[in-house]
This record gives C-alpha cells, structure tokens and sequence, in this order.
C-alpha cells in the first residue's frame, strides 16, 4: 500500500497578517529579550516565524540604538 505523495508534500497556505517591512506599534507595555517596550512603540518587521505567530521587529528606539526583538503575533498591530 503506498501513501499518495501529493499530501505529503502538500504546504499550508496561511497568509500572515503581517509582511516584512511592514510599520508595526506594540499593542502593550511588555518586557523581550532584556528590554522595557511601552505601548504604542514603533518598529518594522524585519523576519517571520512559525506561519505569523511570532516577529522578528527592530526597534530604533531602544536603549543603546536599534535593536531586533521577538514579538508575539498579539503584541503587534499595522501602523496605517
């Protein structure tokens, strides 16, 4: 018996709400990865991880520069 291959090599076509490059603001005041994020701070997405559920977000206004933080799906929104 043989297993048809076409489901398993199947993807998953999830969009995700958000694209690199895109303006993004914090939803919360949160602490990641050592740093204090108040609400409403601005950043860009710059990588994404598992399908949307977690960004890779540099922050220009952190202590000591720019910096790339890990944010959670709901601790972002879409700056228009």
């Amino acid at each position: 018996m043989t297993k048809s291959l076409s489901k398993v090599t199947e993807k998953k076509n999830v969009a995700t709400p958000f694209y690199e490059h895109d303006s993004v603001r914090v939803t919360r005041d949160l602490e990641a990865e050592g740093y204090r994020i108040a609400k409403n701070t601005h950043g860009v997405i710059v990588g994404i991880y598992g399908d949307g559920a977690a960004y890779a977000v540099e922050i220009a206004t952190l202590p000591g520069g720019p910096e790339v933080v890990t944010l959670k799906a709901e601790e972002v929104e879409r700056v228009r």
